[in-house]
């Protein structure tokens, strides 16, 4: 979650022991503290931009020698560690195993008929709304990320991408319904 303190990243990187940790540089300042963690997370940087004393994972993908296509997890085991807001106090750590992330997962996809979609990913990916980025890719469809919430940008990108499918707030897209009026743009693809 982005709009952690550092404070409270790191109490819960404490409380949960990561193996690693992957992250881009505009974060790695908020998660230095890590490397004060027993033992410390391999912190592991995601995009273009390195990371002082952080693997990129780009080069670890290329520098892997073999994939071993059985899966090293059972339906009970613990897929996720997902934090609610704190609203009744501190944030509380959510332990989910993979058998409740693949029926929702399925679930899903039953309830909304998805195909082969190319989803726009604007929202953050920290919280339940990760369903659905989850369930176009089980079916074999793209997902494009936007790390912030850009109106124009996201107008663009459902153009230019021929997106066909989005999860925004109600506000954001009554605001785009505003931009589109000033600059339309091709969005029959949604």
């Amino acid at each position: 979650n982005y709009r952690l303190a550092e404070s409270e990243l790191m109490r819960i990187l404490a409380e949960i022991e990561p193996s690693a940790l992957f992250l881009s540089a505009e974060f790695a300042e908020s998660a230095a503290g890590s490397a004060t963690l027993t033992p410390p997370p391999r912190v592991v940087y995601v995009g273009e931009e390195p990371v002082p004393g952080a693997d990129g994972y780009e080069q670890l993908l290329e520098a892997a020698t073999s994939w071993d296509a059985e899966p090293a997890c059972g339906r009970d085991d613990l897929l996720s560690i997902m934090y609610t807001g704190g609203t009744t106090g501190g944030s509380k750590g959510v332990m989910q195993e993979h058998g409740g992330w693949l029926i929702s997962v399925q679930s899903e996809i039953a309830a909304v008929g998805f195909g082969q979609e190319r989803m726009l990913a604007a929202m953050p990916l920290f919280h339940v709304g990760v369903i659905h980025p989850l369930c176009v890719l089980a079916c074999r469809g793209q997902v494009v990320l936007h790390e912030r919430v850009v109106l124009d940008d996201i107008l663009d990108t459902i153009e230019r991408d021929r997106i066909t499918m989005t999860v925004l707030l109600p506000t954001s897209v009554g605001e785009m319904q505003r931009l589109f009026e000033q600059r339309p743009r091709d969005v029959s693809s949604l």
